[in-house]
């Protein structure tokens, strides 16, 4: 180590370490460092890559076509920046002793990893577990699963050049209190988080989804007690029906927008069906505004409760519940339009009472890694004990806590106590009518996932099917 200092004396090191694979980024990174040397002329002479490329299928034709584009790009930045004391990248096509690119890492102000799809990535935390009591800053790919693991690192988009090169700038002039806190926070959990810990977690994982399996298989309403419900509803003179929209009585549609998710000519008609029944009460309690409810049901009388209980419509007038969440949108929406442009088939879907982002059409691997950074910048945003951030399917959330379909199931019970309760839904919010009403209702949850309902069906078509049945029930 004491060699390299010497070596590279006054000089800023960024260092990259890979194999030669078009995963891990290592165009765009040299893209990003010669927009970086144009971006900061003041770096110039002053900051040196090192970037160190292990040899990898070396007998394939495309990688060998990589290997000369690596080349040719360094060679076009040392040649364009390049001067006689100065040369800008030092590229190294070589399989190094382990101890010597451990030197490397401790040596190193910056360790650049720019992967544009990884699975975990090693090097960034062998580049942090290197820092014993020394100073350096990661920047790392949020295409990277480590990069939950290591908040406390710059994050960057491999795509975005400009990005990339400020992200440099940002790590080469942070000073050293910051890099070292920022260290010794991701070296305290990679301590804490170690293999055998992921070893047994993963063990418990398994054991827990098998018992998972099984209460899901117990839980499926089918035989008897299919037929103890039938019976129970028939034999009822007052019934309250609670039933979500999205994902119970509608399948999920690719946009948030109304006129793809309107229900259609036959739902109707079974909601219908329900409601003319004398004995039954019917509400749909949904996330969806009020202005699509209002649209979709539309000449038939049931009792529509919005945006999770925001607003209820009893006798055909809406109220609402009194909050400030208002004003707290106005401060967070910026955010979220945020994650929209930086992010290909996300949306925002804007209600009075909630905003929501929307990440059905994103590609997987990207949907993950920017939907636990919007939550975790929403959270530090969010400065009132009355706001919640929600993780929903394909969702993230944000609405006031007070607000909750349980509050709204509630009200309905205590309005028409009825002797025979359903309550239907197929997500975390519907989570709380389950808990309110859980011993005095029939709580059905639609698909997978754990619930505190009572009984399971499948997919959406089964509850339809199960309220077909109802509808056809004579009464006893």
């Amino acid at each position: 180590m004491s060699s390299l200092s010497q070596h590279y004396k006054g000089m800023k090191l960024i260092l990259s370490v890979d194999r030669l694979d078009y995963t891990k980024g290592i165009i765009e990174r040299l893209d990003a460092f010669k927009c970086f040397l144009d971006t900061y002329p003041k770096w110039r002479g002053k900051v040196k890559l090192i970037m160190v490329a292990v040899p990898s299928r070396t007998d394939v034709g495309t990688y060998q076509q990589l290997r000369d584009r690596i080349e040719q790009a360094v060679s076009r930045i040392n040649g364009e920046f390049g001067t006689v004391d100065w040369t800008p990248i030092s590229y190294q096509f070589q399989n190094r002793p382990f101890a010597e690119v451990v030197a490397l890492y401790a040596s190193a102000d910056v360790a650049l990893v720019t992967p544009i799809r990884d699975g975990m990535n090693l090097v960034a935390k062998e580049y942090v577990a290197s820092k014993q009591n020394r100073p350096g800053v990661l920047l790392l790919s949020e295409m990277t699963g480590a990069i939950d693991e290591l908040p406390e690192a710059l994050s960057i988009n491999p795509h975005n050049t400009r990005s990339v090169a400020e992200s440099m700038n940002e790590a080469l002039t942070m000073n050293k209190r910051e890099q070292q806190r920022r260290m010794r926070d991701m070296q305290r959990r990679l301590k804490s988080y170690t293999v055998q810990t992921w070893g047994r977690e993963f063990m418990g994982d398994l054991e827990a989804t098998a018992h998972s399996r099984g209460k899901h298989y117990r839980k499926h309403m089918k035989g008897e007690h299919r037929n103890e419900v039938l019976d129970a509803y028939a034999k009822a003179t007052s019934r309250l029906i609670i039933l979500d929209y999205d994902g119970t009585l509608k399948d999920f549609v690719a946009s948030p927008r109304a006129l793809l998710a309107k229900p259609s000519l036959k739902l109707r008609r079974l909601i219908k069906r329900l409601v003319d029944d004398e004995r039954n009460h019917v509400a749909i309690v949904s996330g969806r505004p009020k202005k699509a409810l209002d649209k979709w049901f539309k000449g038939i009388d049931v009792t529509l409760i919005a945006e999770h209980g925001a607003w209820s419509k009893y006798d055909g007038k809406w109220s609402r519940v009194e909050s400030d969440f208002p004003s707290t949108k106005k401060k967070l929406k910026p955010i979220l339009e945020k994650y929209v442009s930086r992010t290909a088939g996300a949306e925002i879907e804007e209600k009075d009472y909630s905003l929501v982002w929307h990440y059905r059409n994103v590609t997987p691997e990207l949907a993950y890694v920017r939907a636990g950074e919007l939550k975790r910048e929403l959270i530090h945003a969010i400065d009132d004990d009355e706001i919640g951030v929600y993780t929903g399917d394909k969702i993230i959330e944000v609405k006031p806590i007070e607000i909750s379909k349980g509050a709204a199931a509630s009200e309905l019970d205590a309005i028409y106590e009825p002797d025979f309760t359903l309550v239907a839904g197929d997500d975390y919010t519907d989570e709380d009518m389950f808990r309110e009403l859980a011993h005095q209702a029939v709580t059905v949850k639609v698909g997978p996932g754990h619930t505190r309902a009572r009984y399971r069906l499948n997919t959406v078509a089964e509850m339809n099917q199960l309220l077909e049945e109802l509808s056809r029930q004579k009464n006893n």
